[in-house]
This record gives C-alpha cells, structure tokens and sequence, in this order.
C-alpha cells in the first residue's frame, strides 16, 4: 500500500498538534532540509496487554520511507517516528498515539529520492480515557469490514543519515501526514472455519468437554495478539448448545491453526433438543453445520469486546468415522420360540478420550427389513477411553415367524449380520447424562455358545 505525504511546514504541523486534537501530542522538531513524500507498507501486527489493555504494541515490517534529502547524502541508516491516528483525513478527531524505537534502516537511491526501509517493531500503542469509546468503535469497524478501513495519521521521524564524507547527521522530526489503508477482517467469516480434529475428552455435571483443532482465515493485512483466551458460543442452527475456547488466542495474517476446548451445555428444552441432534448426527457419521458467535463477553480485553461481539463464524462438525458396535453376538436354545427370547450382546467401541458408561438401550433388531426382536435394558456397560468392551447378555424380545426363525438358523451357520436402531442410547460421561439415537448396519452377529458367560 502506498501512502502520499504532504510537505508540512513548521507552523502547520504546529497546528496539527495543537490542543484542538482530543489526544496530546508533542509539537515536532523542525526538520532540516529533508521532506517525506511517501510512506509505503505491507501488514500490521496490534498486540495487546491483559492488564492494560488500552495500551498496545504496533508492528509494522518493511515500511518504506521515501525521502529528498540535501545534496551530500549518500542514504539514511535509522529511523524512528512518532504519529497520531486519526478518524478521518481532516485530522480533527484523534483516538490514538503511536511512539516507536529507533530502528535501523537500509536506504536506495529512486530518482532523486531515498528510499528508506526500515521495521517499526512494538512501537507503543496508546489510547487515552477520553477516546476509548471512540477506538472500541474503530476496532469493530476494522473486524466487521469487508473491503479497506482507512486510517489518518501525522506525526514525524527522526532519520539518521549518512553523508559523503563517512560522518552522520540527523533529520530531526521531518514530519509527514498519510492514509493507513487497512484490510478489513470481514467478520472472520470470509471463508468457514474447518474443524479438522474433534474429540470428546470428559464430562461433569455440567457438561461435556471437548477438545478440536480448526483452520481460520484471516483475510486482513492486520496481525492480532490477544494474548489471552476468547471465548464463543457454540451454536447449533440458532440454538446456544455451549462453549467454545480458544487459548492464548493468537491471529496471524491468512490461514491459522486453533486449538480450542469447548463445554456442550444446552441450557433450554429448545437447546437440549438442537443439542442432541447434533450428537445423534456426530455418532452416526454425519456431519452437522454449527456456528461459532462472539458476546460480549468473548474477550476481557476491553478495546475488542464490542468487536468480538460482531464476530459469526459458519463451520461444519465432522460424523464421528468409527462405528460403535464392533461385532454382536446371539444366543438361542430350544425353549427360545416358545419364551419369545433370546440373549444378544455386543462389543462396544468408545473412541472418544473420556471414558463413558451405557446405562439404557432401547433398540430394534432388523435382519434385512424384518424385524428380528426388540430390546428394552437398563444396563451398566463401562467403557474406558479408547476401548472396545463386550457387553454382558441382554434378554431380547424376538417375533416368532418363519423368517426369524430363519435367521435364528442363520446365526448358527455363522451367516447372520443384522441392523440395529436405538432409539434411546443412554450414556453417562462423567456424571453428564445424555441420550441418543444411533442405528449401525451390516452387523456380524452369529450364534454364540457361551452364554451365560
């Protein structure tokens, strides 16, 4: 980007720091036969302070200053500046100041100018009581906008020069006025978030916890260091289901790798009932669409909570690739037809990272399209993170027909593979009781001899 600076003479950028200016600024020194006539830059990095949010750091790599220096200048090896960030292009309205290091610079000739390229790094940002108000609003802007944010600045550098004889002498403070032009982060909801890793690690009382791994976009030229967590909500359709945190929250320029924590804990009926769709939907292997929501309460830095509150971002949340039932198993004798039951069991896959309990099963077995048999159990089935565990023997209620006793014949044989529809799945994660549906198909279920063992 390119930014035109306008020749100041001394009583003018006087006047530009006057007391009119709603932030205070020192008056300029006046230079010494060098002007600035374009500054030029590529990206920008805002990092913040926990505990003094409204004081920052600005980073700005490989800005380009363009000077006309004096004749028996041979370039210029350092620079620092000092500026004031405007709302507009009037420079009525400041909301912030900027005061950086010195800063080596290399320097190339351009016509009859020097181009100075030099780093402004951690220059300190501040933002003073009277204008927070009005930076909050800029910040928002900035996260919201979809296209360019201009920002007006003046100030002046000090730039150390080199001359023909080998010795140095100092510009102080030639000033200079420009247009930051800076890319808007669209709401970060340029392009969705792409979770790529998503686990269930425990539970309580309160919820379920999980941890995932997503890629974000940033499609602005602006670099952000929270530097502390940011917290969304998770949503499901327009339902809050619970939490979503990210750590340490860190936003370079383009893609960006997350790793967050989340608590699922539907607070409503209508938010349980989204809830557990989505559950039913993440077990079953389908995938859902979610979305992530800032508040207000997003970010304890205080120049980002109005912004962060803007932020909506669209995702989608993998099914769960592994099936639950490994294998099942069935056990019927001669007395089976006339009690109307027999004894199934199951090898339960967990997958998750948190060990998890059945404690219900209300399921319907299908050979095909018929229905082989019902289940009804409350049982306690305790399965231990990444595990596979047989079950013990359930009764199961079967419909004596010709073709189940077919399939009865068929598990003996060792043909049998079945359906199973759960319409009640209870599990229990650490204290947090959900249920869920689940259905599996092509199940390996053969004749098993060993009950009741």
């Amino acid at each position: 980007m390119k930014f035109f600076a306008f020749g100041l003479g001394f009583v003018a950028l006087g006047s530009l720091f006057s007391p009119a200016a709603s932030v205070p600024y020192i008056k300029a020194r006046q230079a010494t036969g060098a002007s600035i006539s374009q500054v030029e830059t590529t990206s920008f990095t805002l990092e913040f302070d926990p505990t003094n949010s409204w004081t920052g750091k600005l980073s700005s790599p490989g800005v380009k200053t363009h000077f006309t220096l004096p004749t028996g200048y041979t370039g210029v090896n350092s620079l620092q500046s000092s500026f004031v960030l405007y709302t507009d292009a009037t420079l009525a309205t400041s909301f912030a100041t900027v005061a950086a290091t010195s800063s080596p610079a290399s320097s190339a000739q351009s016509g009859t100018e020097t181009v100075a390229t030099s780093d402004i790094v951690n220059a300190v940002l501040t933002i003073p009581a009277e204008s927070r108000t009005l930076a909050s609003g800029i910040f928002t802007q900035l996260v919201q906008a979809t296209g360019a944010v201009p920002v007006a600045t003046a100030g002046s550098i000090d730039a150390v020069a080199s001359n023909a004889d080998g010795t140095t002498s100092t510009f102080a403070g030639v000033p200079f006025t420009q247009t930051l032009t800076l890319q808007g982060l669209q709401g970060l909801a340029g392009s969705p978030l792409i979770v790529t890793a998503f686990d269930i690690t425990g539970g309580s009382s309160a919820g379920l916890t999980v941890s995932l791994t997503a890629t974000l976009n940033n499609p602005s030229n602006i670099a952000l260091k929270h530097n502390s967590d940011v917290t969304f909500n998770l949503l499901s359709g327009t339902e809050v289901i619970g939490t979503v945190t990210i750590p340490n929250f860190q936003l370079a320029i383009g893609a960006n790798t997350l790793t967050a924590t989340g608590l699922y804990s539907p607070q409503t009926p209508s938010a349980l009932a989204a809830g557990l769709k989505l559950i039913s939907a993440y077990v079953n292997g389908n995938n859902s669409d979610v979305s992530i929501a800032g508040t207000t309460s997003s970010t304890p830095l205080e120049p980002l909570k109005d912004a962060l509150a803007t932020v909506k971002v669209n995702s989608v949340l993998p099914g769960l690739g592994t099936k639950l039932i490994a294998a099942s198993r069935i056990y019927s004798n001669s007395s089976s037809l006339i009690t109307k039951t027999v004894q199934a069991g199951f090898n339960a896959v967990n997958p998750t990272s948190a060990s998890l309990t059945i404690t219900k099963i209300v399921s319907t077995i299908y050979r095909n399209s018929s229905v082989l048999g019902t289940l009804n159990a409350t049982v306690n089935i305790v399965i231990p993170a990444k595990s596979t565990v047989r079950s013990p023997w359930i009764p199961a209620s079967i419909i004596v027909n010709t073709a189940n006793i077919a399939a009865l014949a068929a598990a003996q044989a060792g043909t049998l593979y079945t359906r199973i529809v759960a319409t009640d799945l209870q599990i229990n994660i650490g204290g947090y009781v959900t249920d869920l549906t689940y259905s599996q198909d092509n199940i390996f279920t053969p004749f098993d001899g060993t009950y009741p063992n």
